[in-house]
């Protein structure tokens, strides 16, 4: 009695699917915060919450139109947010400034083409607190939801983003107690 081994140069198909099940990295969804915050105060004026990933300009309309109650005069914005949609918005609607670096190769774009000559890049760096409070956020409250479910961690996002204006206010408060 002999034993012979017998070598598939391809395994069947679904043995092919379960590998493929097995290999395949699936994106972990995490919590998309945008915020709009006030420069002077760094204190959150709007925010989105959204499930990620996805690009920022999708919620970039919606969150400045709820700034809109603030009459802002302009907005810094880093160069994902660079469409003529986001533009027209700022100017027309909320009649301020749009400070957005432009991306590579504008052909078109009544907004976009005025504003790459109008860039100016000391009111540009005026974006640099939002950077600040995205730290605080992080550092003081973690940078990890305990939810598991997405709408349960976008509403922990949101809350923890509350939190973050009622923590300023009271350091505000601190610095100014007798």
């Amino acid at each position: 009695m002999t034993e012979q081994g017998i070598h598939k140069t391809m395994p069947a198909p679904i043995m092919l699917k379960k590998i493929e099940n097995q290999t395949k990295k699936k994106s972990k969804s995490y919590s998309k915060n945008q915020i709009v915050i006030d420069t002077i105060t760094q204190v959150i004026l709007a925010q989105k919450v959204a499930r990620g990933p996805r690009h920022d300009s999708k919620d970039a309309i919606p969150t400045i139109r709820k700034a809109s109650k603030y009459k802002p005069i302009g907005f810094s914005l880093d160069k994902a947010f660079d469409s003529e949609n986001i533009h027209k918005i700022i100017h027309e609607e909320l009649k301020a400034n749009s400070m957005i670096p432009a991306k590579k190769r504008i052909k078109k774009g009544k907004y976009r083409l005025s504003s790459q000559s109008l860039f100016n890049k000391k009111q540009y760096n005026r974006r640099n607190p939002s950077e600040t409070v995205i730290s605080v956020l992080k550092r003081v409250f973690g940078d990890k939801n305990q939810s598991r479910s997405d709408r349960l961690r976008n509403k922990e996002t949101k809350h923890r983003n509350n939190c973050y204006n009622i923590y300023l206010h009271a350091k505000r408060l601190e610095s100014v107690s007798f």
